[in-house]
């Protein structure tokens, strides 16, 4: 056991460029730069070649694009679910009411709020719940009508993903009304909700923004950018990070900024990269501050690009190594994406609307969840914030691999608390 422990300690997988290490259960794999990447203070590149499998999707009511992170296995899981079982019989057994939870989808169908919609709806199954869904379509008089119908339908508990509460007044009233809790995740928001989780968008920005920095420090001249947008505030928080960077850097320059329409996607986004080419043959960076987007993105300026790939085309950078995003990267339409386990979200929400049902607990401070640094006994901060280019892509079909299980954390914990499956 020792000799095995020094082993795990010390080796190095000169190979793979990495660096494994044992700490108690918990093994950590750390990458090096990937080759022709720049390495950067403050930014840590995925470990390629490894991956995390996606969730179950059975049962779910429709097809999904997206499945989500599931439980990693091996030391990891065992690891958590060690660490989630402590937290459950500390926080005592409790009783669960019978739950209709309905879910107000931002836009169905993209893989991202997909990959929202599996993950939520996996964890309430572990606590028996009934599942409603009502696709938002990306327009808010929608989210309103979902919100509405859903709430008409019994559904003591609401859920949404990316949507901002001052777009949909009439909703929050009227669940205020039924006493029927909002639960939101995945995406920074404004408050309202009774809780909201998302990742730490500022960090995350800041990751992609000093990549593209590096990226591009050594090339001649003002390097010139397109900064296509969406209309959220998760989203449009990306981009004021690059905004921010670009004020202080010559090299740099935003020359257009633009937002993309949630009800045409595709369509609009590609009309957006077309008319930017067009008017600013010149352009060197395109950021996008959604992946749906991104991947679009990627797609087009390859198209106008036949046969080139960076620095002979616009280098290409935008958010979420989700697996459809995985070979555009391995082809080099898409140059860099900083990942986030946004999915995540979802479990934690869950949790803390289950402490505040059986155990009468506060729900946390907006500031901490919106903000991405909630943390947890046994697996502290369960968000990670990775680098991944064409060189560390994980396995196709997989997800980046987190650095702890939080799926199989919480799962274990509602088991200890004698609300879960």
């Amino acid at each position: 056991m020792r000799e095995e422990a020094l082993k795990l300690r010390s080796l190095f997988v000169i190979a793979g460029t990495c660096l494994v290490v044992a700490t108690g259960a918990y093994a950590a794999v750390v990458a090096a730069t990937p080759p022709g990447e720049p390495t950067i203070p403050g930014v840590e590149y995925a470990v390629g070649g490894i991956g995390a499998k996606p969730l179950p999707t059975t049962g779910a009511p429709r097809h999904l694009t997206g499945a989500g992170i599931g439980q990693l296995g091996g030391a990891l899981q065992a690891a958590a679910t060690k660490a989630g079982t402590a937290a459950g019989k500390a926080a005592g057994t409790g009783k669960l009411p019978a739950l209709k939870v309905g879910f107000v989808d931002i836009i169905g169908g993209i893989e991202s709020a997909d990959r929202v919609d599996n993950a939520w709806r996996n964890a309430f199954q572990h606590l028996g719940a009934k599942w409603l869904y009502c696709d938002g379509a990306g327009n808010p008089s929608k989210w309103a009508t979902c919100g509405t119908s859903l709430l008409s339908q019994g559904a003591n508990v609401l859920t949404m993903n990316g949507i901002d509460p001052t777009t949909i007044p009439q909703v929050m009233k009227a669940a205020a009304r039924k006493h029927v809790p909002i639960i939101s995740c995945c995406g920074a928001a404004t408050p309202g909700f009774a809780v909201n989780f998302a990742p730490d968008e500022k960090s995350g920005a800041t990751i992609l923004a000093k990549w593209l920095q590096a990226k591009v420090k050594g090339r001649s001249g003002v390097q010139k950018i397109v900064a296509i947008d969406y209309p959220a505030t998760w989203a449009t928080s990306r981009t004021k990070v690059l905004k921010a960077l670009v004020a202080s850097d010559p090299h740099l320059q935003v020359i257009a900024t633009a937002v993309t329409d949630p009800t045409n996607l595709v369509e609009g986004t590609r009309k957006i990269v077309d008319d930017e080419l067009t008017a600013h043959p010149d352009v060197a960076i395109f950021w996008a501050s959604f992946d749906t987007v991104g991947q679009v993105v990627g797609q087009e300026v390859a198209a106008k690009f036949p046969g080139k790939s960076w620095p002979e085309k616009p280098l290409v950078a935008t958010f979420h190594a989700d697996p459809s995003t995985l070979p555009l990267l391995k082809s080099g339409a898409i140059n860099g994406v900083v990942d986030y386990n946004y999915d995540v979200n979802a479990w934690e929400s869950v949790d803390a609307f289950v402490q505040n049902r059986i155990h009468g607990t506060a729900y946390p401070p907006f500031a901490k969840t919106n903000a991405g640094i909630a943390s947890y006994p046994g697996i502290g901060n369960p968000l990670y914030y990775p680098m991944v280019v064409g060189a560390n892509v994980p396995p196709a079909g997989q997800y980046v691999r987190p650095k702890v299980d939080a799926v199989s954390y919480f799962i274990a914990k509602w088991k200890a608390e004698g609300i879960g499956k």
